[in-house]
């Protein structure tokens, strides 16, 4: 897949000191925006024709006949820039929304669109793990059915969008559904399994205004890693990122550990080898030289597939390989799965396996 163009729009007006905006105003910044992405975006269309974008536009600009508040209008541009489905493609507000106002406090882990209580900003004794039911009366799903059409993933993929919500659900209910000072929670109890309703107090925390806040966990360490199982045939190579700053941030040369990892997996005579890039952060570091160890043979000068210009390992591996994906995948992460599937076809790599989690 082509890595898209990153386009950041973050709008700002001259007025707002006023508390609204004036209908003019707000057309001319749709105006803005729209030209923007028309000339700028680079695949614009894609996933959305240019007859549903206009009409999409058009539905925009028929909602604007009287003043709004900043934070309103933004409210309404989100679902339609939403509709280019491109995960590089931010769309933020402007500083007065993003400093201002309190925020949902729990962090949330979404696992088969249910969502389970993880942090707690403001220590109100929420228990870890709790499922969340409901927010000021409204269901997780009613929420949740609010907000995916207003969020950026490639192609629409949910699976992203539910990443962005694991770092970004405060901000985006703030956006969408509502502001309130405190928050009515329904949620079942993971220790005792009953449901509970609680009253927790909003939070105007910084950390929880921040975009992307859980982007790369601590926890995560170092983003390539080898190890051995206890069965002697197995091993698993785990590729956290892609993202050159992260290697150099564990002292990692990819290219050099990568011939390190396979000096040591045919030193022990591994017959299956699993490669895990699920929830990869993306990035554009080389990944060449792994591929070079699965690739069997040359291609003759004709052949024009970048993939195909790759050279040969000395030793090829040639046990099984079974890649584990998931769909909260972006950027290089979905081209890194591209070039398995690639390698599958065109070398007729039976063993080579790929597994959707």
């Amino acid at each position: 897949l082509l890595i898209l163009g990153w386009l950041l729009f973050s709008f700002i007006s001259e007025n707002i000191s006023t508390g609204t905006l004036s209908p003019t105003e707000l057309l001319e910044d749709v105006t803005v925006l729209r030209r923007a992405l028309e000339k700028y975006h680079p695949k614009l269309y894609w996933y959305t024709s240019k007859k549903e974008f206009d009409v999409g536009w058009d539905s925009l600009e028929a909602k604007i006949k009287q003043p709004m508040y900043e934070d309103q209008f933004f409210k309404l541009l989100l679902p339609v820039v939403a509709k280019v489905k491109c995960a590089h493609t931010l769309f933020y507000p402007s500083d007065n929304i993003l400093s201002s106002g309190t925020r949902f406090p729990l962090d949330l882990k979404f696992i088969d669109d249910k969502a389970y209580i993880m942090s707690d900003s403001l220590n109100q004794n929420v228990p870890k793990g709790s499922e969340l039911l409901s927010i000021n009366g409204k269901s997780l799903n009613d929420i949740i059915n609010l907000l995916l059409p207003t969020l950026e993933a490639q192609g629409g993929n949910s699976g992203w969008k539910y990443v962005i919500l694991e770092n970004d659900f405060q901000n985006y209910y703030y956006y969408v559904v509502e502001h309130s000072e405190s928050f009515e929670i329904e949620y079942i109890d993971y220790i005792t399994k009953q449901k509970v309703i609680s009253k927790i107090n909003g939070s105007s925390k910084e950390v929880l205004r921040n975009h992307w806040k859980n982007w790369y966990p601590e926890k995560d360490g170092p983003p390539l890693k080898l190890i051995f199982h206890d069965d002697p045939a197995v091993a698993m190579i785990t590729i956290k990122s892609l993202f050159g700053g992260r290697y150099k941030q564990y002292n990692q040369d990819f290219e050099k550990l990568i011939g390190q990892y396979f000096t040591e997996i045919q030193g022990k005579g591994i017959q299956n080898l699993i490669v895990d890039i699920r929830g990869n952060e993306g990035g554009s570091g080389s990944v060449r030289k792994l591929f070079s160890y699965l690739k069997v043979k040359e291609i003759n000068h004709s052949e024009r597939n970048s993939y195909d210009k790759i050279k040969p390992a000395k030793h090829i591996y040639d046990g099984n390989v079974i890649v584990l994906t998931n769909r909260k995948s972006i950027s290089a992460q979905e081209r890194f799965v591209s070039i398995f599937k690639y390698y599958k076809m065109r070398y007729n790599h039976r063993r080579i396996n790929i597994w959707l989690l």
